[in-house]
């Protein structure tokens, strides 16, 4: 949760406008084995969230899971963090992935399956008081993480492979 509320920061910064969602997320093993993490349903227990959140990127159709590699079988695979394609349309609620809606990616061998929680999700984790209270560390760090993009971007090489 504090990895996509500072990278959504972070991409804001840089003019993306970036969208938080709650997701649970399915991870099956080519066996069909797997595993799940997150819920449709976060809750928080004291200060720490149970759940699992990713960022959409509306402009370009890109859906971001940040912190895909704390999971032992992703991490495994060795691939960073997970980015793909998705179609997107804007909802009757303003959002641009309905609840309930499935985006299914592969990394390696396993198959991805990410299901969207509701607004009221979404709701539970930026109203808590424990996300409000860190609100500016969030933005702070962000503008940083930006920072230091843009000053990567510099370097010789990185450019022509970013484009």
């Amino acid at each position: 949760m504090d990895a996509c509320l500072t990278l959504r920061n972070a991409y804001g910064q840089l003019g993306v406008r970036a969208e938080l969602l709650a997701v649970d997320l399915a991870v099956q093993d080519k066996g069909g084995g797997g595993t799940r993490y997150g819920s449709l349903t976060p809750s928080w227990t004291g200060t720490s969230w149970n759940g699992h959140c990713v960022l959409v990127l509306p402009d370009s159709e890109r859906f971001v899971d940040a912190t895909v590699e704390q999971f032992d079988e992703i991490r495994e695979v060795g691939a960073g963090p997970m980015i793909g394609k998705v179609a997107l349309s804007t909802h009757d609620d303003g959002s641009m992935m309905e609840q309930g809606g499935q985006v299914m990616l592969q990394r390696g061998d396993l198959v991805l399956t990410y299901t969207i929680a509701g607004p009221d999700a979404v709701a539970s984790i930026v109203e808590h008081p424990e996300a409000v209270a860190h609100a500016d560390g969030h933005h702070r760090t962000g503008v940083n993480v930006a920072s230091f993009t843009l000053v990567a971007l510099r370097g010789a090489g990185v450019r022509g492979r970013a484009m």
